[in-house]
């Protein structure tokens, strides 16, 4: 991986690497990827489960069903929050260059 890659890495990811991390992770990727490559080479049945647990796991997903809470429940809710716009609860932004709240 060239160093342009490794840079456009690290800005997707978010992530701050100093210089000698930026030299390092070249080869770090290089085993990873020669890793799953010798994974790839496994004989496995067709029918073999494509990801396994050491126990058993079972997706827990629920309905997502809005319900009515108290008023005091409510406001208990929004005067907890760390920032709010009126009666929003304000997060940072999650996608874009954006730093304003709500």
């Amino acid at each position: 991986m060239q160093q342009e890659g490794i840079d456009k890495l690290c800005a997707l990811s978010k992530l701050e690497m100093s210089e000698e991390e930026r030299k390092t992770l070249p080869g770090q990727i290089a085993s990873v990827i020669e890793y799953v490559n010798k994974l790839q080479e496994l004989d496995l049945p067709a029918d073999a489960p494509q990801m396994a647990h050491a126990v058993d796991v079972v997706n827990v997903w629920r309905e997502d069903v809005a319900v009515n809470v108290s008023e005091e429940d409510r406001r208990l809710l929004i005067d907890a929050f760390p920032e709010t716009v009126g009666e929003l609860n304000a997060v940072p932004a999650v996608f874009g260059n954006r730093d304003e709240a709500l």
